[in-house]
C-alpha cells in the first residue's frame, strides 16, 4: 500500500495488489485493483480479461461480459477471454452466441481442453448428447485426469443408457478427485440403476460424507 501511495500510476503495483487479493480470496479487492489497471492501461487485453474473471466470480455477469468483450476487441486471439465470455453468456441464457464463441474457439485453439470442456457442458445443457460426448472425449484426450470431464462424460453416457460406460467415467472421476461428492453420487446412481444396491449405498455414503446434503434416491 505504501508503494502504491508513492507511485499510484504504476500499473505493475496494482497488478501485484490484484494477484495478492486473489490469493487471499478477496474478490472485491481484486476487482478494484484490476479496474485500476485497466484505467492506467486501457489497451491491456489481459488486464480486461482478469477483471472479467473477477467480475464473473462475483456473479456480476453483465459487467464481466462487457470486460471480456473489451479484452477480445483488443486481442481477438485471447482464447481464455472467448471461453469466459461464452460461459457468462450461457449463464445469462444466451446459449446461441455462447455456442458460436466456443465452436470458434475450438477451431482457433484445438489443443485447449477448457474450450472443449465448456463446449461439452453447453451441448449437454442443450440436449445434444452425441456432441457433448465428442467434446468431453476430446477434453480427456488433452487432459486425461480431468475429473469434471470424466464426470460429465459419464452423465452424457448415462443419458444414452450406457450405464457401464457411465460407471467407468464416474469411477475415473472419483479416482482423479476423491473429494467430488457429485462424482460419488453419480457413481451411486449408476450402480443403483443396474441393481447393485450394496455398491450404490457405499457410493452414496461416500458422497454424504463429503457433502451431507447429498441424498440417495
Amino acid at each position: 500500500d505504501q508503494a502504491i501511495t508513492q507511485s499510484p500510476s504504476d500499473p505493475a503495483l496494482h497488478v501485484e495488489r490484484a494477484l495478492l487479493a486473489r490469493s487471499l480470496d478477496d474478490n472485491e479487492g481484486a476487482i478494484r485493483a484490476w479496474t485500476r489497471v485497466t484505467e492506467l492501461q486501457p489497451r491491456d487485453a489481459t488486464a480486461w480479461f482478469n477483471l472479467a474473471e473477477s467480475l464473473h466470480r462475483a456473479a456480476r455477469l453483465d459487467e464481466a461480459i462487457a470486460a471480456d468483450r473489451k479484452a477480445l476487441e483488443l486481442d481477438p486471439n485471447l482464447t481464455v477471454a472467448r471461453v469466459n465470455l461464452a460461459r457468462a453468456l450461457a449463464e445469462k441464457g444466451l446459449t446461441g452466441e455462447a455456442k458460436e464463441l466456443l465452436m470458434a474457439a475450438a477451431q482457433a485453439a484445438p489443443l485447449d481442453p477448457a474450450t472443449h470442456y465448456n463446449l461439452g457442458v453447453l451441448l449437454l445443457r442443450e440436449g445434444n448428447v452425441p456432441g457433448a460426448i465428442g467434446a468431453f472425449e476430446r477434453t480427456l484426450q488433452l487432459e486425461p485426469r480431468s475429473a469434471q470431464a470424466h464426470n460429465n462424460l459419464g452423465v452424457a453416457l448415462d443419458w444414452k443408457d450406457d450405464f457401464e460406460g457411465a460407471r467407468r467415467e464416474f469411477l475415473a472421476a472419483t479416482r482423479d478427485d476423491p473429494r467430488s461428492a457429485e462424482a460419488w453420487f453419480n457413481l451411486g446412481l449408476s450402480y443403483f440403476r443396474t441393481g447393485d444396491n450394496a455398491k450404490a449405498n457405499q457410493a452414496f455414503a461416500r458422497a454424504q460424507t463429503i457433502n451431507p446434503t447429498a441424498s440417495a434416491p
